[in-house]
This record gives structure tokens, sequence and C-alpha cells, in this order.
């Protein structure tokens, strides 16, 4: 152990050119670890004798306390409260002068590094002149200094983040500026290296379009970069061929605009025709597709109004218009369908095998003959197949395929029972009373009928199990349902007992 020691302070007592860094007559019977602190601020700052020997106690008090409190199991929170009252208590025995010299020169290697560092990083970022690369290494060595100084000697943390706060404040806002200037290059060079990348530009544009870029900059400085880049952009782009570039150069603003455009026209679509699931999934691609074209079109003019821009919405709705139209038709007409004639036409979509296809076929023909038979014998009577078609798309189908049938089938006749039900709850005043919303209300009621429709049919085989699935629905019926109900003074037109249902 004295070997290690009398190692310790060889090290530490070594003779300079000039004079020893600490007092090795006073110090000699302190333990290494104070030694080893004392010198490091004794490196930093000059030091009396008599500043030494008072620093070594302190650092040895420090020392002796902390042990104790490790050996005794102390918290984490005493400890950290012990070593915050010795750092007060150093920064005591310093004079102003000492703990501003000694906290510049702890701070200065992390310092240089993260400055010499981050001036680098900005200058390949930016492609920036050497003397930017000094500038940026200047302040942020100023900024960091400040930083590692308020963390190394404030022990309020209050106070030490109200300080870390002004000198972001203060250093972000400047270095902002310069960021700022030297994006501009950059700013431009990324976004024309990535449009060419996709789309190639001929080199006459790019000069124009750099042209145009630089002099917006010049007199709209007020203006951010990307601003001043769209005007470029629109003025130079501005042939209805160039919506090629507008889909690459604003991809993410395009497709997030198309995307909320089309989900309106979806809902506006589901509200006035009653569309199903199935129906909506269809229609989707036609609309993101129309409002797309759109969305560029809007993009090319800048919202401005142009004939040829008429010309070319026209020429969109002229190509995309028709297939939606038809779905919608078809939707229309989806209620003279049978279950099976529906599964056969979304098969596509309900991604059905074609085992589940020919299967489906086959006992569709079934019962176009059963329908036949039962009109030779009462043609204007109508044959009631529910519990037949039940029965074979329970065995045919996953529940989810024929779950997505049904909604095909009774979405609309469930969002029109809904209407019936909100005129219902008008005349009774029961839409001011309980300040219902109309679209939320019928959306409830809607769901809540078309849950009783899809466990009416897909268990109308199995009475027992149609009887406890709509009852099972009931339990959680709508409470504005509930209500009405009351009102109408009678029970629930689905039944209370086994083998009683409602009708449709």
């Amino acid at each position: 152990m004295k070997q290690i020691f009398s190692l310790i302070v060889a090290v530490l007592f070594y003779p300079s050119a000039q004079s020893q860094v600490i007092d090795t007559t006073a110090l000699q019977g302190y333990p290494a670890s104070v030694l080893i602190r004392v010198y490091d601020v004794a490196g930093k700052v000059t030091l009396s004798s008599a500043e030494q020997l008072v620093l070594a106690e302190l650092f040895q008090e420090e020392e002796q306390l902390i042990k104790t409190m490790i050996i005794s199991n102390g918290s984490n929170a005493a400890i950290d409260s012990a070593r915050r009252y010795y750092i007060n208590e150093f920064n005591l025995l310093l004079s102003e002068q000492q703990r501003e010299a000694y906290y510049t020169a702890k701070a200065l290697p992390r310092v240089s590094a993260v400055a010499k560092a981050t001036a680098k990083m900005l200058q390949q970022k930016y492609h920036t002149d050497s003397l930017t690369k000094e500038y940026f290494k200047t302040m942020y060595q100023w900024r960091e200094s400040l930083v590692e100084k308020v963390w190394l000697s404030n022990t309020d943390t209050t106070v030490r983040n109200n300080n870390l706060l002004y000198i972001f404040t203060v250093y972000d806002t400047l270095i902002s500026r310069y960021i700022q200037a030297a994006a501009s290059s950059k700013y431009f060079t990324g976004r024309l290296h990535y449009i060419d990348s996709i789309s190639y530009i001929e080199d006459q544009r790019k000069s124009s379009l750099a042209a145009q870029y630089y002099s917006n900059c010049m007199n709209y400085p007020y203006l951010s970069y990307s601003d001043n880049f769209n005007i470029a952009f629109n003025t130079v782009f501005n042939q209805i061929s160039d919506t090629a570039f507008y889909a690459v150069a604003y991809n993410n603003d395009i497709t997030n605009k198309y995307h909320k455009s089309a989900e309106t026209a979806l809902a506006s679509y589901i509200k006035s025709h009653q569309l199903s699931t199935v129906s909506a999934q269809q229609i989707l691609p036609y609309l993101l597709e129309r409002e797309r074209a759109i969305t560029l079109i809007d993009k090319l003019y800048n919202q401005l109004y142009d004939s040829s821009k008429d010309a070319a919405l026209d020429n969109i709705l002229q190509k995309y218009q028709p297939p939606i139209d038809s779905l919608l038709a078809l939707e229309a007409d989806i209620m003279d369908n049978t279950q099976i004639d529906i599964a056969i036409k979304f098969a596509q979509l309900l991604q059905l095998s074609e085992e589940q296809v020919n299967s489906l076929k086959e006992q569709g023909s079934a019962l176009t003959q059963m329908i036949k038979d039962y009109r030779q014998t009462d043609p204007f009577g109508e044959y009631d197949s529910k519990e037949f078609e039940s029965e074979v798309l329970n065995a045919i189908l996953t529940p989810e395929q024929y779950t997505q049938v049904l909604d095909t089938k009774y979405a609309g006749k469930a969002a029109s029972m809904a209407k019936l039900d909100w005129k219902q709850i008008q005349q009774y005043g029961m839409d001011t009373e309980y300040q219902l919303n109309e679209n939320t209300t019928k959306t409830e009621l809607s769901n809540y009928h078309l849950a009783q429709l899809i466990a009416y049919y897909r268990n109308a085989n199995n009475l027992e199990e149609q009887y406890l699935s709509i009852q099972r629905i009931n339990e959680v019926m709508p409470e504005i349902m509930r209500n009405l109900l009351e009102r109408w003074e009678y029970q629930t037109p689905y039944g209370d007992i086994p083998g009683v249902f409602f009708q449709w």
C-alpha cells in the first residue's frame, strides 16, 4: 500500500521546469484520493499552501461522510444532498476569479471536442466554407462552455435550469441565423436532387428554377426557403404534363390531401347511398385515384382559376366517375340480390377461394330452382330463403366473410330504420330533451339495427341461437332507443321468447 501511495505522490508532485503544483510537505498526511482532487484544482488555478490545506480538509471531510452514509445504507437522495452541500462549500472557498478559472478549465476538454465536432458536422451538412465553420466552432464553444460551467457549479435545480434556458435562448437564436443562412443553398440542392433523381429535369429548367428560387430568397427574405421554392417551382413548372413533377416534389403534401378528400367523398357517399362496408371498400380505390388527380391539378394551378384547369378537371371526372357510378348503382340494387349472389359478386374482395366460389354457384343454382318451383304454386308470392341461405353460407364462408355479406345487404336497410327512428325522436321532442346530435345518433342507431339484422339472418336456421344473439345485442341497446321504446309503450319488436321474432 505504501508503494502505491509513493507512486501517486511521485506522479502528482513531479517538479516541472517552473515549480511543483501542490505543497508536498503540507499535504503529505492526506490520502491519495484527497491529493488527486487538490491536484486537479491546483492545476487549474493558483492556490496558496493554506488554501490547499483548507481544500484538503473539505475533501477529506466529504469523503468520510459519504463513506459513512454508504456503509450505513444511506439513501441516494441523502448522498446527493451531501454532495450538493460540499459543492457549495467548495464554491465559497474559491474567489470569484478562481471559480471562473477552475470551471472554465474543467469544461474546456469536452467543450472543445463538442464545438469542433458540431462545426464539422454543420459544414458537411450545409456545405459551408471554412470561415463559416469557424463561426460555428466559436459560437458552440461559447455556448457549451457556459452550459458546462452552469451544470458543474450549480446545485439549485431551479437556478440551474433558468440559467441554462437563458443560455439556450440567447445562443440558439444567434446560431439559428447562421444555420438559416447556410441552409439556403443546401435546401435547394436537396430538393432539386431528390426530384431529379425520380423524374429527370432538363438542364434549362433546372437553371430557371435555381434563378427563380435565389431571386425569391433575395426579394422575399421574410418567407421560408420552402415558400420561396414553392413559388419558384410553380412559376417554372406550369404545364399539364408537369403534374408528374408535382407528384414527386410534393408527394407527402399531395398524399395527405387526396387521402383526406377521398375519405370525405366516401363519407358523403356512405351517408347518401347507405353504402355497405364491402361497397365502400370497392369504391375507395377509384375515389383515391380521382382525388389524387384533382389534387395534382390544384397544385399545378395553385388554386387559381384558369379555363385549362376546368378542362383538366372535366377529363378527370370523365375517367374516374363512371366506375364509381356503376358501383353505386350496384349498391342500389343490392336488396334485390340474394345473400349467395352478393357473396359471388364480391368474391374477390371477400378473398374467397375457388372452391368456395364453386360451392356458392352450385347452391345459388339450387336456390334459383327452389324459387321457380315455389312460384309455380304461388305466382305472386315471395319465397323465404333466409333459412336455406343461413345454412349454406355458414357452412361455406368464414364468420368474417359472412358478416361482410350481411353488412353489404342490410347496411342500407339499417340506415333507413335509423332515419325513421330519428323522425320519431324528433316528434317526441327527444332530440332537444337529450341534446342529441343527429349524425351521431343516427350512426349509433344504424349500427344497432345492423347488428340485429346480421344476428337475425346469420342464425335463421337456428332459432335458439338467433334468439340468444338478439337478446345479447338488446342488452347493449342504445339508451335513446330504449327511451324511444318506452315512449311507444310496447316491448321491443324483436320478441321476448324463442320462436317469436321481428319480421322484415
